[in-house]
C-alpha cells in the first residue's frame, strides 16, 4: 500500500505549488489501493502460497522434489524461490515503468498494467488445471504488473495534495487499501466455511477466491482509468531512463559523502524489509504446513492482522511524533524478533499463541514501511527525492528477493519452515544494529536533523 514520506519534507516540483484536482480525483487514487491490495494480502500471502505447495507436492516425486527447467526443487521450497524471481525481475522492470510515466497518458498506462496483472491473476484460479509452472509463470507475470502499476499510481501523489496534505490523502488511500482487504477476505471467508453446502471442494472455494481477487482487481481499476488525469509527470525530461538513471543514484550514494547515512539507513532497510517481506509472504504457508492450520481459520487470522494494521499504524505514527521515527522503528524491529520466537515454538492446536502472533505482527506490519519512508526522506536531498524514491522503491520490492531467496534455500537444505523462520532473526538484528549506527535521534516524524547538521548531514 503506498505510503508517502512526511508533509513537511516533500519537494515542490518545479519549485511552485502544484495545482490541486478536485476531491473526485481524489477519491479516484483512493480507489486504485482499494483494488490492488488484494494481491498483495488474498493472493500473495493468503491464499496462493498453500494452494500452489499443494499442487506443486502432487507434482513432486517419491523423494519430494520436481524438476522445473532440470533442477531439483523440494516441493516446499518452489513458491518461495518463485517469490523470490518475481520480485528480482522487478528490478528489471520498475525503472522502465517509471520512464513510460514521463511519456504516454498514465492513467492508461495505470490500466493497462492493472489489467494485465488482474488477467493473470484470474489465471491463477486455473492452476489445478494446467501445471505448477504456468501457475508459477502468472504468478511472476501478476507480481511485475503490480509492481509496475504501484509506480505509475505513486507519481499523482505531488499532483493530488499540496504539500501540507500529502501524508493524509497518503494515509486515507493505504486505509481504502486495508478496508478494501478487508471485504475480499469476509467474502472470501464466507466461500470457504459455506463450500461443503454450496458442493465445491476446498481447493476448488480457494480458487473461486484468487478469481475474486483478479476480478476486483480489474473491476474497480476503472475508476482510475476514467478519472485520473491522462497527462504524463509533469515534470523534466527524463535523462537516464531505466538502469541507467538508477545505476546513477546507487553511485552517487556511496561516493558521496554527504550521502553516507542515506546509503546506512537504505542497507539497514534492505535487511529487515527482507525479513518483513519473508514473514508476510510464507508465513502462511508456513502454518498450514507445519501447524496444519485449515483454510478459513487462515484467512480469519489474516482478517485479524489487516484489521489490527489499521491501529497499529495510527499509533505507531503517534508515537512517532513523540520519541522519533527511528525510535519507534526500532521497537517496531524488536516486536518482529518476538514474532519469529513465537513462530519457531508454537505448536499445532496452540491458538492462544497464534492469535498473540497475529496481534504483534499486525500492529508492526502496517508502520514499518511508513516510518522507513519517513527517515529516508529526511536522509536524502529534498529537491531530488523523486529520484531517491524510485530507489527506495526498488530496494522494497526488488530487492527483497533476497530474503525470500534465504528462506527457500533454508527450506531446500532442511526442509524444516522453522529453521528458516528463525534464520530471519539474524535480517532484523543486523538491520537494527545498522539503524543505531545512523542515529536514533537524527531524523524523525516532523524532525529536523539533530543539531550540528542539516538534512543532508552536513555540520554546522
Amino acid at each position: 500500500m503506498a505510503i508517502v514520506q512526511p508533509v513537511e519534507k516533500t519537494p515542490i516540483m518545479g519549485g511552485r505549488e502544484p495545482s490541486v484536482p478536485g476531491a473526485d480525483v481524489r477519491r479516484a487514487w483512493y480507489a486504485y489501493d482499494w483494488a490492488n491490495s488484494v494481491f498483495s494480502t488474498c493472493v500473495t500471502s493468503t491464499f496462493f502460497g498453500p494452494y500452489l505447495t499443494g499442487i506443486v507436492k502432487d507434482a513432486a516425486d517419491a523423494d519430494g522434489f520436481v524438476h522445473p527447467l532440470g533442477l531439483a526443487v523440494r516441493a516446499a521450497s518452489f513458491y518461495p524461490f518463485l517469490t523470490a524471481l518475481s520480485l528480482i525481475l522487478q528490478v528489471l522492470v520498475l525503472p522502465w515503468a517509471a520512464a513510460l510515466a514521463h511519456r504516454l497518458p498514465r492513467n492508461r498506462l495505470l490500466g493497462a498494467f492493472a489489467v494485465f496483472g488482474a488477467v493473470a491473476t484470474v489465471g491463477l484460479s486455473l492452476v489445478s488445471h494446467l501445471s505448477y509452472l504456468a501457475g508459477g509463470l502468472l504468478f511472476v507475470l501478476a507480481t511485475l504488473a503490480l509492481g509496475a502499476s504501484v509506480v505509475v499510481y505513486d507519481t499523482y501523489l505531488p499532483e493530488i495534495a499540496a504539500p501540507a496534505e500529502r501524508a493524509a490523502v497518503s494515509s486515507r488511500g493505504s486505509a481504502a487499501g486495508y478496508l478494501g482487504t478487508v471485504v475480499v477476505m469476509v467474502l472470501s471467508l464466507g466461500l470457504l466455511m459455506a463450500h461443503e453446502p454450496l458442493g465445491l471442494s476446498e481447493d476448488t472455494a480457494v480458487a473461486l477466491c484468487l478469481l475474486l481477487a483478479g476480478l476486483w482487481w480489474a473491476g474497480f481499476t476503472l475508476i482510475p482509468v476514467r478519472r485520473l488525469p491522462a497527462t504524463p509527470v509533469a515534470t523534466a525530461a527524463v535523462e537516464k531512463p531505466g538502469l541507467r538513471g538508477f545505476r546513477r543514484i546507487v553511485v552517487e550514494l556511496v561516493r558521496r559523502r554527504d550521502q553516507r547515512r542515506a546509503a546506512l539507513f537504505l542497507l539497514a532497510f534492505f535487511l529487515y524489509n527482507n525479513a518483513i517481506l519473508v514473514i508476510s509472504s510464507q508465513g502462511t504457508t508456513f502454518v498450514t504446513e507445519e501447524l496444519d492450520v485449515s483454510d478459513d481459520m487462515l484467512v480469519i487470522g489474516v482478517l485479524m492482522v489487516s484489521v489490527v494494521a489499521v491501529a497499529g499504524t495510527t499509533i505507531a505514527g503517534r508515537l512517532a511524533g513523540r520519541f522519533g521515527a527511528p525510535v519507534v522503528l526500532l521497537a517496531s524491529l524488536a516486536v518482529w524478533v518476538l514474532v519469529i520466537g513465537l513462530q519457531v515454538t508454537v505448536q499445532p492446536g496452540a491458538i492462544a499463541t497464534l492469535v498473540l502472533i497475529g496481534i504483534l505482527v499486525g500492529l508492526v506490519n502496517g508502520c514499518c514501511y511508513a516510518l522507513s519512508r519517513a527517515v529516508f526522506a529526511n536522509l536524502t536531498p529534498a529537491d531530488r527525492s523523486a529520484e531517491y524514491f524510485s530507489l527506495f522503491e526498488i530496494v522494497n520490492r526488488s530487492l527483497g528477493a533476497f530474503g525470500v531467496l534465504v528462506f527457500g534455500m533454508v527450506v531446500q537444505i532442511t526442509g524444516n519452515y522453522r529453521v528458516a523462520i528463525g534464520s530471519m532473526a539474524v535480517f532484523f538484528a543486523v538491520g537494527a544494529l545498522l539503524l543505531v549506527a545512523v542515529g536514533l535521534r537524527v531524523v524523525g516524524v516532523g524532525e529536523t536533523v539533530a543539531a550540528g547538521g542539516d538534512r543532508d548531514g552536513h555540520a554546522g
